[in-house]
């Protein structure tokens, strides 16, 4: 587990401010649709949600922690990513034909 607190812009996190939520909320077992829907409702009202899914994108998907972070599964972020990865592919190779004709 992370432990955001220790991050000056995750302090100011739902997961880490609101009385209502333990850090250990965050990280329900991937088969526990109501911990995950508990997760990320509160990520829906957290003010940094953007950044700490932007972190965690950056993170490569096998240092990537479970849980949920930005209103995101590891699962979805790893969609997340394979999807990026064809996006961007998919774009140099229209470039490259564009630079080509």
């Amino acid at each position: 587990m992370i432990d955001v607190s220790r991050m000056p812009t995750f302090r100011r996190g739902v997961c880490v401010t609101a009385s209502d939520v333990k850090p250990d909320d965050m990280y329900p077992h991937p088969t526990d649709l109501d911990g995950i829907a508990f997760a990320k409702s509160a990520c829906e009202f957290c003010s940094v949600a953007t950044e700490c899914l932007r972190d965690a994108l950056a993170l490569p998907t096998s240092k990537d922690q479970a849980g949920v972070r930005g209103g995101t599964t590891a699962e979805e972020r790893k969609a997340m990513r394979k999807r990026n990865r064809r996006l961007t592919r998919e774009a140099a190779k229209q470039a490259a034909d564009a630079a080509a004709a």
